[in-house]
């Protein structure tokens, strides 16, 4: 058994022979097992105990025999006393759901507290097994049939090599003691369901089904794995990201394996749920999807994702006269009067040229809509949709959205970071200039403008 359990922990990393280990132990049989194989193996241990105030007499008798324990084994005692069914109440959750989360919650702290490297639980490999079984019976994907996992985090799972029945042996066998958890043997609970009932069925037919089914679940981690960097893969080809936005090629998507599932792994992180997935691949162009925090649309052959826009108030801005800076949203635009045109003009596309007595106010900014017509500077006579000259940039609906207008007595001056209007320009008999710079708030500070009006 010691050989076994050494040969584990070393085949799993779960920690080194200098670390301080925290075992979290009920007085069950796998915890009490836990802690005699840590004691004969030499590690550095601690002892702690959870009491639920659940069985009232027994919780109580469970907390004295686990500080016994402590004091057998000459090691350093923790226990806490949670009030289970009041949490719960006020959580709106399981008891069960609850007291697991008290649990970590507690031993992380005491862990941090007490300089302990990892917090081990005493899960067992039939544990492991149920667990499988469980997810197996609710769906969940690939990730659901790893069973519990040895190590995650600062938690280990040390006995996952033993089943319940080889637990019992050894400690019927060596005489050691241990408290019974009569919960265990009710069917009040989905996981006794499937101990009592399901396992049972599989090791009658297969009289080796805990051991057939412990290789699997190792297969099923291997696995795992190898999906998981498949994902990482198919996210680098298929994924753009620019700041909070992203954008995913999905007519590269359809020509790998599993689409749905590929897109499924890509999306999640934005809360999308696996029904959207089918819904999103059949669908056509401006199409729109919500999770409760992002916002998916279909453009052309990308899927585009960014987080779910606020309302917007304010859906357009007024310049009433002349400023030397007008802030809004996190942007500025600085105006500048150049009594004489420019000998040289800036190539930089947030700055523009325009004929000062050619605009009049109010200026207004806004984004594009829908209908929307310009001259582009050198089409003269001619104007153009806005829409199309998005498409022949090739601008994807978020990019669209996001782009500013300068409006002159209804007509587009210049469209920020794109193009001026032809009859906005400068030309030869212009008699004065008006330079506009777009700022955002990406830079560190608003930059100040260069002269005063």
């Amino acid at each position: 058994m010691l050989e076994r359990f050494l040969a584990y922990i070393k085949k799993e990393q779960l920690f080194s022979p200098s670390n301080k280990i925290l075992l979290s132990v009920s007085g069950g049989m796998d915890s009490v097992l836990m802690c005699y194989l840590f004691s004969k193996t030499g590690f550095y241990f601690g002892i702690a105990h959870c009491n639920y105030f659940l069985r009232e007499k027994i919780s109580e008798e469970e907390n004295k025999f686990t500080n016994e324990i402590s004091k057998f084994f000459d090691v350093p005692f923790y226990d806490t006393k949670f009030k289970t069914r009041e949490i719960a109440l006020e959580r709106k959750q399981s008891i069960q759901e609850v007291a697991r989360d008290l649990r970590y919650e507690w031993l992380e702290k005491i862990r941090e507290e007490n300089g302990y490297d990892y917090i081990a639980t005493a899960h067992h490999l039939s544990d492991s097994i149920e667990t499988f079984l469980f997810n197996f019976g609710r769906g969940g994907g690939i990730r659901a049939l790893h069973g519990i996992l040895p190590k995650v985090g600062k938690v280990i799972r040390p006995l996952l090599f033993l089943t319940k029945s080889e637990v019992e042996e050894y400690l019927t066998a060596y005489r050691i003691q241990w408290r019974h958890d009569a919960s265990n043997d009710t069917d009040k609970y989905n996981r006794n369901k499937i101990r009592h009932h399901v396992v049972p069925v599989f090791k009658d037919i297969y009289p080796s089904f805990e051991e057939k089914a412990g290789e699997t679940i190792s297969h099923l981690r291997e696995v795992e794995a190898i999906f998981d960097w498949s994902i990482r893969h198919f996210r680098s080809q298929l994924m753009q990201t620019n700041e909070s936005n992203h954008r995913i090629d999905l007519k590269l998507l359809h020509s790998y394996p599993a689409p749905s599932t590929i897109l499924y792994e890509l999306m999640k992180d934005f809360n999308f749920h696996r029904n959207q997935i089918t819904q999103i691949l059949a669908s056509q162009t401006g199409k729109q999807f919500y999770s409760n925090s992002h916002q998916a649309i279909i453009d052309r052959q990308a899927l585009l994702i960014r987080p779910k826009p606020q309302k917007r108030e304010v859906k357009y801005y007024d310049i009433d006269r002349f400023v030397s800076k007008f802030s809004f949203e996190e942007y500025q635009l600085h105006f500048e009067v150049l009594e004489q045109l420019p000998k040289v003009y800036s190539t930089d596309q947030n700055i523009a040229y325009l004929d000062y007595h050619q605009l009049q106010f109010p200026l207004r900014l806004r984004h594009w809509k829908k209908g929307d017509r310009f001259q582009p500077i050198g089409m003269q006579g001619k104007s153009k949709k806005l829409q199309d000259y998005f498409s022949d940039l090739k601008l994807n609906r978020f990019e669209k959205e996001a782009v500013w207008i300068v409006v002159s007595k209804g007509e587009i001056a210049w469209i920020i970071g794109h193009r001026l209007d032809e009859r906005f320009k400068l030309k030869e008999n212009s008699k004065k200039a008006v330079k506009i710079t777009f700022i955002t708030r990406g830079k560190d500070r608003f930059e100040s403008p260069k002269n005063q009006m």
